[in-house]
């Protein structure tokens, strides 16, 4: 890729990120950003000020532990029937491959796997 592409993508996903942070350390919306005016008491009112915060911290976690759980628990039923060569797994493992063959970025990411790099 050229580096102008590069560029491009960086800037396209690192801006909004950047915003977001320059902007969290704003004591209020429109101030102008300086380092008089750069404060982190938004981030100690989120994290020590708010019971809510630690209320969806807990939530997110447990979703995700049951989330990862359910699909560990999933993937070895699929994978034990596949290796078996049982006809339902079969079927569901390669239904399961069909959003990588027909997706664009799947195919754009993969065909970065032939491209060798320059050292």
């Amino acid at each position: 890729m050229s580096a102008a592409v590069l560029l491009f993508l960086g800037c396209a996903a690192l801006g909004p990120i950047a915003a977001l942070i320059l902007t969290s350390l704003l004591p209020a919306y429109g101030v102008k950003l300086s380092l008089s005016t750069a404060t982190l008491k938004n981030y100690a009112f989120v994290l020590f000020g708010l019971n809510e915060t630690w209320r969806a911290t807990f939530n997110s976690l447990v979703l995700a532990a049951g989330a990862a759980a359910a699909t560990i628990a999933l993937g070895f039923v699929v994978a034990r029937g596949v290796a078996r060569r049982k006809g339902i797994f079969l079927w569901i493992d390669r239904v399961g491959s069909i959003p990588y063959a027909t997706s664009p970025p799947a195919s754009v990411f993969t065909s970065f796997n032939e491209i060798s790099m320059p050292s």
